[in-house]
């Protein structure tokens, strides 16, 4: 790489279309839809991008619009380079990880991701790993930061690929995670905790060797100050229940009541749906008639409060009634609700489906 420079003309030329792209004209938009396909027919493309997204001369949005562009072109630039030149876009992108804008470091995470995902295991990027490591030991929170989202994102993506890594990297990338979760910073946490989520529902062996540590951790976030963290916690809670209660059989009573809490969250209508999904896992468990029975007349109406209709649930209602007035019903619009429900919230790997509220979650649990 150290015989390609960018010409002057070729960066103004694509940081003006990049520029350009903000225009609520139809007419340039076309514009820089054409000059991008033609751009992208170039094979050193990649490299302008790679040089604007990590040119703090440039705006934000520039850069960020270049990072993502360099995402979008990836499959079909990235393989085709030497190995020289694709060694040189990962230690580019890597660098950016402690940038001073979010938005470019969370693309740079983005990338990373990418990037991971044309390499034959990490032996292939072996700076990779360690880099990330060091950037969470870094009394640099931007650095700190751009680390933790950039694992968080491999941990999504390439879960299986660092489960079965020879090198076993889950054995220093757990316990990095599990100390994180102790930050001062809310963002921190949130990033460490959900970056472990991943694995519970695969429960690799780094992670059964800390579950000890893992459960100690959710008890100490149950009642963290941050919503979203408490959001991952009832994550963790309800995925242990269902893979491995055995893990949270001595503090079930103390988990039953904390989701029992925070399903009447009204004011933290994410936080409520996830602690509410948790009652249908646990209604489909073996331990769920013991357990449960001693705080079904304290849970029904709890239930049955959250299946109330909101405001913005009857005007939806009279909105769709007045459309289909004279249509006849369909066999699907008179079956029971709940039946639709359960498809919906059945392998969803606990994340919210569209259109799953917590009315729709009550019912179905209840």
């Amino acid at each position: 790489m150290d015989s390609w420079s960018p010409s002057p003309e070729g960066l103004r030329q694509i940081v003006t279309i990049f520029q350009n792209s903000l225009s609520p004209d139809s007419n340039i938009q076309r514009q820089i839809l054409q000059e991008l396909q033609e751009l992208d027919k170039r094979p050193d493309f990649i490299f302008y991008l790679l040089c604007i997204f990590q040119d703090k001369q440039y705006e934000p949005f520039v850069r960020q619009l270049a990072g993502l562009q360099l995402k979008r072109i990836f499959h079909h630039s990235y393989p085709n380079q030497t190995e020289t030149a694709r060694a040189f876009v990962r230690n580019t992108i890597l660098r950016n990880l402690g940038d001073d804008n979010q938005a470019v470091r969370e693309t740079s995470g983005s990338l990373i991701s990418t990037a991971v995902g044309y390499c034959k295991g990490f032996g292939e990027w072996p700076a990779l790993l360690p880099g990330l490591v060091q950037a969470m030991e870094s009394q640099t929170q931007f650095l700190v930061h751009g680390g933790l989202a950039a694992l968080g994102k491999l941990c999504e993506d390439h879960y299986l690929l660092l489960m079965r890594d020879p090198s076993k990297p889950l054995n220093v990338l757990i316990p990095k995670l599990l100390s994180m979760t102790g930050s001062e910073v809310d963002e921190f946490r949130k990033l460490a905790l959900a970056a472990l989520n991943q694995f519970l529902l695969d429960m690799p062996g780094a992670l059964t060797s800390n579950m000890g540590s893992f459960v100690e951790v959710l008890g100490r976030l149950a009642n963290d100050s941050d919503m979203e963290v408490r959001v991952e916690v009832c994550f963790a809670f309800t995925a242990l229940v269902e893979r491995r209660p055995e893990h949270v059989a001595s503090i079930l009573q103390d988990i039953i009541r904390y989701m029992m809490v925070h399903t009447v969250q009204e004011e933290h209508d994410r936080l409520a749906v996830f602690a509410c999904d948790f009652w249908w896992t646990f209604a489909n468990s073996s331990s769920c008639r013991d357990a449960l029975g001693p705080h079904l007349g304290a849970l029904v109406p709890i239930l049955l409060r959250a299946m109330r209709y909101s405001d913005d649930d009857f005007s939806l209602l009279e909105a769709q009634l007045a459309e289909d007035t004279d249509k006849p019903d369909k066999d699907s619009e008179v079956a029971p609700r709940f039946q639709n429900a359960r498809e919906m919230a059945g392998e969803s790997d606990y994340q919210i489906p569209p259109g799953w509220t917590l009315r729709k979650s009550a019912s179905l649990s209840l």
